[in-house]
């Protein structure tokens, strides 16, 4: 039985089929004597290792897989098969998972293996890799090694051409290398042709162990218009400062353009474990546009080898904090980039400036705006100025700019013809010097929201391949000076109405001009005008005019104000109320349809300052309508002057109809007045007439508003007929509203 769990047997035990033996044979198989059966023993055992690693591929257990390679590379390295040992740990070697997942000591086992077949095999690439993988402080060094990069090849024998070596981070894991960097610029943004400040931080990640390394050169490339940098290793140059651990070294290297054309500094470039060189640099960018690092190269450069590992500038993290001298001390201040492997870079900053010293904060519909350009040479020596003018509006189309003031206005040339633009040059400017332009245009009638774009084209007498702009863009809001609201009230025409049995002769004959001979109705439109501009306005005349109206009707319009043709100043958030009367007929007794118009207020207006020129502002009422057709009943009231105290109110009875229309009247009794005249009373009005009834009131209480409740019906419709309240009366839902003044 002991026989048997030692492995050793005859062949022909009936316990031969206890064990597994695809993958191994037994004992007496694996070590034949003769050197043919141990070749064809290894063959064998490493046919079976890959027979495992296709079907565990096939299961997807990749982790296995790694495992049984390093065991076929183990067992080429014990039979003397170096370079079929290289084949099999090299592919395991780039892409092994223990190094993605930091399983740091089967990656040290791999490494270990590697570098032992690459000694024996003289492949000196791979041993150079092998050898900055294991300077990494995360990979346990071992005691019998010694970690010198730079003689790494020192004791390899047929070695052959010097090997030439560049990897990058895409074959190897940043948590793995020896060296690493991390860039960043320091600036928000940059210009071009002035100093663009960046820092670049050399990190070496090696263990305590390791000797220094030495790099020849650091380069970082761009793509964008910024020239690739070159700093060489010059032991002779000291740092400015040391952290105080002494780990960090502050270096400012200054940078010079070479023949190929990049820009070439120099600097101490030897890393010691675990120490930083943290390099200021500055260069001038030669393009605006997107400057962003492509790549930073760490060369080393030995009597062996040539190594050069690149960093993608893809593969560097954002940093927040650069490291800075303040004073004598090394310390840390915040980046202002959004991405620090990246900066945006503006074109030149022109030093031509524009203002426009009496722009007003609003401007308003109807006005003719008339705007100056202070333009002013701050460069240094002379330059060529031309000046463009766009006013652009998105919702209607841009107005005509003329050059000139408002006085005096002038055609636009030819060039000058498009809507919304203006060109001129101003020709040579001399240093300091300053120029006064003045543009107009008028204003639509509509609010708008338009953005004024002016720019200055110009360059140096002493460049003239190298243009400049100056862009000023400002925002302008057109808005509405004035608001009103408007009242339209009923009054009562002291004109007798015509009678419908006594027709005017005249009106029969013939005539080209339409003649009045219906009845007349008078209105009373007040408009309450108010102002939304921050300033004072001046109010120079407003009037009341029909834009619509239909043939058959004669308006006449006037003002109510005594004060009408006064210049009035209306200030900023206040109102003022003005008046208009308006008699209308018809030319026709038959003509009983209802009536349509539409007006609008013409206000002539101006800004309270020096020379600002009239504008002015249609304000539209709402469309009007009045039911010519229609009875109605028109409430009048007067003081006697015989008998103080008493009130006369009037009811006018209107019927402007073709019918005999009947009506009946009531008065509600009251306990704030008593009255005379008919309490209930009824009459009938024949076709276009009217009749009054008269009410006397002798109020009870004085200072105060009275509301007689008077209900006039029409007996024809059943229709109760509303009270329209004249002069000085105001409407209410019952009625009318009278004010009784105080006894004196």
């Amino acid at each position: 039985m002991a026989s048997v769990i030692d492995g050793i047997g005859d062949g022909n035990s009936h316990l031969n089929g206890i064990f597994d033996t695809y993958i191994y044979k037994e004992p007496f198989g694996r070590f034949p004597l003769g050197k043919e059966q141990e070749s064809a023993d290894v063959d064998s055992r490493l046919g079976a290792l890959k027979t495992s690693t296709d079907y565990f591929a096939k299961q997807g257990r990749s982790r296995t897989v790694e495992r049984v390679l390093l065991e076929m590379a183990r067992v080429n390295m014990f039979y003397g098969r170096w370079s079929a040992a290289l084949q099999v740990l090299l592919p395991l070697w780039r892409e092994s998972s223990w190094r993605r997942s930091g399983w740091f000591t089967l990656l040290e086992e791999l490494d270990g293996l590697l570098r032992e077949c690459a000694r024996h095999a003289a492949d000196g690439a791979t041993l150079v890799g092998v050898e900055w993988e294991l300077l990494c402080h995360h990979l346990k060094p071992r005691s019998d090694q010694t970690y010198d990069f730079a003689n790494c090849l020192a004791d390899v024998e047929a070695l052959g051409s010097k090997p030439q070596i560049v990897t990058s981070t895409k074959n190897s894991l940043s948590c793995t290398i020896g060296v690493s960097a991390t860039f960043a610029f320091t600036a928000a943004n940059g210009h071009v042709g002035e100093a663009l400040p960046f820092q670049v931080v050399v990190t070496s990640r090696a263990h305590r162990s390791s000797k220094a390394i030495k790099l020849s050169c650091l380069r970082l490339a761009f793509e964008g218009g910024m020239r690739n940098i070159e700093i060489q290793h010059n032991p002779q140059i000291g740092c400015h400062t040391t952290s105080l651990d002494g780990l960090v070294h502050f270096y400012a290297p200054s940078l010079q353009k070479m023949k190929s054309d990049c820009l070439q500094g120099s600097s101490d470039l030897i890393l010691s474990p675990a120490s930083s060189k943290v390099f200021s640099l500055a260069a001038l960018p030669f393009d605006a546009g997107r400057i962003e690092l492509s790549r930073i190269s760490l060369c080393v450069q030995e009597e062996d080898f040539n190594f050069e590992f690149i960093l993608p500038g893809d593969d560097f993290p954002h940093q927040d904090c650069a490291w800075d001298l303040k004073g004598q001390n090394l310390g840390k201040s915040a980046t202002q980039s959004e991405r620090s492997t990246s900066i945006e870079v503006l074109p030149k900053p022109p030093k031509v400036r524009i203002e426009l010293p009496d722009l007003f904060k609003t401007y308003f519909t109807g006005e003719h705006i008339s705007l100056n350009i202070q333009v002013s040479n701050e460069e240094d020596e002379e330059s060529s100025v031309d000046i463009k003018i766009n006013l652009y509006d998105q919702a209607t189309s841009p107005p005509v700019l003329r050059w000139g003031t408002v006085d005096e206005d002038t055609e636009p040339t030819i060039d000058e013809n498009a809507k919304g633009t203006l060109k001129t040059s101003l020709g040579l400017m001399a240093s300091s010097e300053t120029r006064l332009l003045t543009f107009n245009f008028q204003s639509g009638v509509k609010p708008a929201e338009h953005t004024l774009e002016i720019i200055a084209h110009y360059f140096l007498l002493s460049d003239p391949d190298t243009p400049v702009s100056k862009v000023v863009s400002i925002d302008m809001l057109i808005m509405r000076p004035l608001e009103a609201n408007f009242d339209f009230v009923p009054q009562i025409h002291e004109k007798q109405w015509p009678s419908f049995f006594q027709l005017d002769e005249e009106s029969k004959t013939p005539d080209t001009v339409v003649k009045a001979v219906g009845p007349c109705q008078r209105w009373t439109v007040a408009a309450a005008i108010a102002s939304f501009a921050s300033m004072d306005l001046v109010l120079e005349a407003i009037d009341l005019q029909l834009t619509t109206a239909p043939e058959n009707v004669v308006f006449t319009i006037w003002p109510k104000d005594d004060n009408r043709s006064a210049t009035a100043t209306l200030p900023p958030q206040e109102t003022q109320e003005r008046r208009f009367v308006m008699d209308l007929q018809k030319a026709s007794f038959e003509d009983c349809r209802t009536t349509y118009f539409d007006l609008q207020l013409r206000i002539l207006w101006r800004r309270d300052t020096a020379d600002a020129p009239t504008a002015i502002a249609h304000l539209q009422l709402p469309e009007l309508v009045i039911p010519y057709g229609e009875p109605r009943v028109l409430a009048s009231a007067s003081l006697e002057s015989a008998k103080p105290g008493k009130v006369h109110v009037d009811y006018m009875i209107e019927n402007p109809t073709m019918h005999v229309l009947s009506f009946s009247v009531t008065m509600d009794a009251s306990e704030d007045f008593a009255f005379s005249g008919p309490k209930a009373t009824s009459l009938q009005l024949v076709p276009y007439s009217r009749h009054v009834i008269r009410y006397t009131l002798l109020p009870f209480a004085h200072g105060r508003w009275i509301d007689p409740q008077v209900k006039i019906i029409d007996q024809h419709w059943h229709k109760i007929l509303k009270v329209n309240a004249t002069g000085d009366m105001k409407g209410s839902k019952r009625g009318v509203l009278i004010w009784i003044d105080a006894e004196e």
